[in-house]
């Protein structure tokens, strides 16, 4: 998978800080499909369940009125409508 090499490097995919009164929240959302000899197949904008559980514990240590951002590789959801496929 894409996330070791890159840990290796650079340190961990998810983790969190504070700044000032903002706690930023950093996670990979993206979901990669794997072939049975690891071989990446696909993938897709998401949050799987353990970084999700992640999340949620850290917040458990936020004080409720910190602003809270959080950046991830995909966006979170579209703004824009699907482009249609005859373009």
């Amino acid at each position: 998978e894409g996330a070791v090499p890159f840990e290796n490097r650079f340190g961990p995919a998810n983790y969190s800080f504070n700044l000032g009164k903002i706690h930023y929240i950093v996670v990979d959302n993206t979901i990669h499909t794997l072939a049975s000899d690891g071989r990446l197949t696909s993938y897709k904008a998401g949050l799987r369940d353990d970084i999700m559980q992640w999340v949620k514990s850290d917040l458990s240590f936020v004080d409720p009125s910190a602003t809270i951002m959080i950046c991830m590789h995909s966006p979170f959801f579209l703004i824009f409508p699907a482009i249609p496929s005859s373009l």
